[in-house]
């Protein structure tokens, strides 16, 4: 059954090419791999078909592809890191792979607003460090507004995360954790919720949302609270600043502007300002970026 579905799939991206002309691929599966053992070995035949279609001539050689995953999909036994199937997926072209790493902080990796139980800080870097090492483009997706953070906690995780930017990592980050519909957190009374107003543009009538949920200390609740507006000020004025009004930044020079943001918030200066070096390197083409 496994072997038809990969079959299956490699067969659909032909079919795509030829039909569309298609220049690439997204599996945007929120865990592409799923299914322990099964799902590691599925994606490796999955990129063995890949670069057989390559060679063959069906697929354009340089033909990029990307997934979403999990830290813990490539862990092997004794949390060593699955090189043998990175380097299948460097050889297909699934290059860029956006990984749920949220914080680099063990406590926090087990709190119940992240629940990613049995997965450490070490794990998260031993995983980026090998596919970076491979030649692969980890996508490191973060939360800002993490309900049992603490100051000191944040300027660890983007203190990790700038030095995996410089390394050629991408990243995305969230600021405030997202009351989600279906979340476990949503009924939970020890996670209070703010909301926000919806006004009907037909009825005028004024709805309540759930938003986010309010982070227990007093410092990150208010960068929660003011994220989106401050993230907001802070690339208008960095447009201004750089002669780029109506132009659009790099998503990685975005998400690198929101750790300067959140470095901000929490008042760490000398952060900050390695938040805005990082940045201004970026912006300076002087830091490889991802395609």
């Amino acid at each position: 059954m496994e072997a038809k579905r990969t079959a299956e799939i490699v067969d659909l991206i032909e079919r795509s090419v030829r039909a569309h002309g298609a220049r690439g691929f997204a599996f945007s599966d929120d865990d592409f791999p799923i299914g322990g053992a099964a799902g590691i070995e599925r994606l490796a035949k999955t990129c063995d078909l890949i670069a057989a279609s390559k060679a063959a001539g069906r697929i354009e050689a340089d033909m990029q592809f990307a997934c979403q995953a999990r830290i813990a999909d490539f862990l092997m036994a004794g949390r060593v890191p699955n090189r043998g199937v990175m380097e299948k997926m460097k050889a297909a072209g699934l290059v860029s792979i956006a990984l749920g790493v949220e914080t680099f902080v063990d406590r926090l990796l087990k709190a119940p607003s992240v629940n990613k139980v049995g997965v450490t800080s070490a794990d998260c870097t031993n995983v980026l460090d090998t596919m970076l090492d491979v030649g692969l483009t980890p996508l490191m997706n973060l939360i800002i507004g993490i309900p049992e953070q603490e100051p000191a906690e944040l300027a660890f995780t983007l203190g990790t995360a700038l030095t995996y930017i410089q390394r050629g990592c991408e990243i995305n980050v969230t600021g405030p954790m997202y009351a989600l519909p279906g979340a476990p957190l949503m009924t939970n009374p020890d996670y209070p919720i703010a909301d926000q107003s919806w006004v009907h543009p037909q009825t005028g009538t004024t709805v309540s949302i759930p938003h986010r949920f309010i982070p227990r200390d007093a410092q990150i609740a208010a960068l929660s609270e003011r994220f989106e507006q401050d993230f907001s000020d802070s690339l208008d004025a960095l447009l201004k600043e750089r002669g780029w009004e109506g132009r659009i930044l790099h998503k990685r020079a975005k998400n690198c502007l929101s750790l300067l943001v959140s470095a901000r918030g929490i008042g760490d200066e000398a952060l900050a300002e390695r938040c805005r070096r990082v940045l201004d390197e970026l912006l300076a083409g002087k830091l490889r970026i991802a395609s």
